[in-house]
């Protein structure tokens, strides 16, 4: 048999052990709603009284979260914080009032207990007379936890039976200081804030008028209406929540969520799985009911329109687009949209299969179409043709989706035909209106002889292709400018690039990033066609009073009229300055974007 050999402990180190050392003591305090400050302040106060007192004690730090629930970790800031500052051996022991105070969620509570045991920190709670020092504890503090959990479960669910009797009661509450359109006066009634509540009507008017929620708080930015919140941060997602607020049609709805998960007060929408509550009437109404249900409607029906669900959906495509022509020219060929492209001069439109796939269809010049939709316009003026509303029934919150996305589909077509009765009663159109095209024409079919222009309220105009006069507009469909100004852009083009290859020390030497100098290369290749690597693009140059010179002062020439607004319309206007110095000239270009 082996011999065994013992070794002794060491002297040395059983001294070191006996040598009495400092504890370093941090406490945790948390409650879970906001009324409980005090006994907040109450903990932190008593735990820092009785470290204070142990003179073999040091304070490290107190940590806590007030208003915060102890079923699950997530918004525990403070809890967060005293794991990671345990992890990093920041202190000894930790002080607790109580094992639910630490956490009411068994599996998290135990995690944290045991995080805290591998990193050597004692965790004593106060209440329950425990230490975290030894296994037996940690059987008891389990058992204690489970309990905590479902204590607190029992309380959520009581809470939760209450809110249910107080609905079953009609008895609701909103946050009033947020809720956009009212106000709560000191006795306790609700009314309406009439500058908010023409800030909810807004809404809905754009919204069934064809504006999109993008575009609408664009506008409600650009307008300067504030938010509940007193900002102007709006987006798409707030204004659809206004849409479909049933409190503003004068109903409050309860219980539109209910609490999926107790321990992590995951809500959900309640699809059924749960009773809800309606009070009609029980609100001042901002908006009628049938405004709002016809929202509803409208807002189906978009849904259609995105998903191109063509079985379930009909009626006009009312959206807003930015270019004239995008939704309203179908390929007759492939049947896929026109989009605008840029041609050699000007914007053409295309089949988009034609642009990414073999498609055959025709390419079209916007100036012909334009010329096509003025002639239908003047056409459709000289008829004069009735045009009657169609008669939309009493909407109910009993009706089902598809009979509110068919009365949403009679209203956009009654607010079409408004705009078209406003139209004839105008005086006859002689020039191209951008507005009035999105405003009153659907679609536009074309053949090899024709344009078929199909307006809103179902009147169709044919016209001749022979007998359009083109219409020559800028190609941007925010302004309406002659191309006979871009045709002076061209004309230009031989005196700007005569200076820049001529004149090798062209364009200021502040350019450091040579951004000037793309965007007039830029310019000039699509005013000439020309690739930029086939022009010698120099550098430098100066401008004194109303000469170009060098930067040793020779003078290249002086600047005509036409040379300045060649330059300006590339995005680039003349600085004037003045010689500092015989020998040093200032800036001569910069950009004007």
């Amino acid at each position: 048999m082996a011999e065994v050999i013992v070794i002794p402990a060491s002297k040395e180190l059983e001294s070191t052990e006996s040598v009495k050392k400092t504890v370093r003591v941090a406490a945790y305090c948390r409650v879970s709603s906001l009324p409980q400050e005090e006994s907040y302040s109450a903990q932190e106060e008593h735990f820092k009284s009785i470290i204070e007192k142990n003179l073999d004690w040091e304070l490290v730090k107190v940590y806590g979260d007030e208003g915060v629930t102890g079923l699950n970790t997530k918004h525990r800031v403070g809890f967060q914080q005293m794991l990671a500052d345990g992890k990093k051996g920041k202190f000894d022991l930790l002080l607790v009032k109580s094992i639910s105070r630490l956490g009411r969620n068994t599996v998290d509570f135990l995690t944290a207990l045991r995080i805290l045991r591998a990193s050597k920190v004692t965790v004593c709670f106060e209440k329950e007379g425990i230490k975290t020092d030894d296994s037996v504890s940690e059987m008891i503090i389990t058992i204690w936890s489970a309990f905590a959990q479902m204590e607190s479960e029992s309380i959520s669910q009581n809470v939760q039976i209450g809110l249910g009797y107080r609905m079953q009661r009609g008895e609701w509450s909103v946050a009033y200081s947020t809720f956009l359109g009212y106000d709560r006066t000191a006795e306790g009634e609700v009314v309406i804030n009439l500058e908010e509540a023409e800030t909810i009507r807004c809404i809905f008017d754009w919204f069934l008028e064809g504006m999109s929620l993008d575009h609408i708080s664009k506008r409600l930015i650009m307008e300067g209406r504030k938010t509940g919140k007193g900002t102007t941060s709006w987006n798409k997602g707030s204004v659809q929540r206004i849409l479909n607020n049933r409190k503003y049609a004068g109903d409050v709805v309860m219980q539109l969520t209910v609490m999926d998960d107790l321990l992590n007060k995951k809500r959900v929408k309640n699809k059924g799985q749960a009773p809800q509550y309606v009070v009609e009437n029980g609100i001042p109404a901002i908006i009628p009911k049938q405004i709002y249900l016809l929202a509803q409607g409208e807002m189906e029906r978009r849904g259609h329109i995105i998903s191109k669900d063509k079985m379930a959906f009909e009626g006009p495509d009312i959206r807003s687009y930015k270019n004239e022509f995008t939704g309203r020219i179908i390929c007759p060929v492939c049947g896929a949209n026109y989009r605008r492209v840029n041609g050699r001069i000007r914007y053409v439109w295309k089949c988009r299969n034609r642009i990414v796939g073999d498609c055959t269809g025709e390419i079209l010049s916007a100036e012909e179409l334009r010329g096509a939709v003025l002639s239908a316009e003047q056409l459709l003026w000289d008829t004069q043709p009735e045009i009657i509303n169609d008669n939309i029934r009493r909407l109910s919150f009993h009706d089902d989706n598809s009979v509110l996305m068919q009365a949403a589909i009679l209203h956009t077509g009654n607010m079409k035909k408004q705009q078209l009765r406003e139209f004839l009663s105008r005086k006859r159109p002689e020039e191209y209106d951008i507005g009035l095209m999105k405003d009153i024409v659907e679609r536009i079919d074309f053949t090899d002889k024709d344009y078929i222009i199909h307006f809103f309220a179902g009147q169709d105009i044919t016209v001749p292709r022979s007998s359009i006069t083109p219409v020559r507009l800028d190609a941007s469909p925010d302004k309406q400018r002659d191309i006979s100004e871009d045709a002076a852009d061209i004309d230009m083009v031989p005196e700007m690039t005569s200076v820049i290859e001529n004149n090798p020390e062209f364009i200021t030497r502040y350019d450091v990033t040579g951004k000037v100098r793309r965007r007039l290369v830029d310019r000039l290749e699509k005013l000439t066609r020309v690739k930029a690597k086939y022009l010698r693009f120099p550098t430098m140059a100066y401008r004194v009073g109303d000469y170009i010179v060098t930067r040793e002062g020779a003078v290249i020439g002086e600047m005509s009229q036409g040379m300045r607004n060649a330059l300006s319309r590339c995005g680039f206007n003349a600085v004037s300055c003045e010689e500092a110095e015989p020998e040093v000239l200032s800036m001569s270009w910069e950009s004007s974007m």
